[in-house]
């Protein structure tokens, strides 16, 4: 369909600049403000599992690579982030329970 064509080029630049943004925030986060001593799910977790479902459900019927590479890049950094943090923390117990919970 034309109409649908016209809106995917139109939305298609906006997604991935906001995908960028938000790859770009999981590089550059803070990690010692995010960090607590705290070995349950990280809030960034949630959020990232979120936004990684939407994705891919929007995703589900097109099996658009782009889209896959976006999820990819976004859980490569968020990987590297979740290291950082469990780096953070003390011990040889606590990084490993902080990881498997995230």
């Amino acid at each position: 369909d034309n109409h649908l064509d016209k809106v995917n080029l139109i939305l298609w630049p906006r997604l991935k600049a906001t995908a960028d943004l938000h790859i770009q925030s999981l590089r550059n986060a803070n990690n010692r403000a995010l960090w607590s001593d705290d070995v349950h799910a990280h809030y960034i977790t949630r959020r990232y599992a979120e936004m990684t479902a939407s994705l891919l459900v929007l995703n589900a019927d097109f099996a658009d690579n782009q889209v896959d590479h976006i999820v990819e890049r976004m859980r490569t950094a968020f990987n590297e982030l979740l290291m950082k943090l469990a780096d953070m923390h003390t011990g040889t117990k606590a990084p490993i329970v902080f990881l498997v919970n995230n």
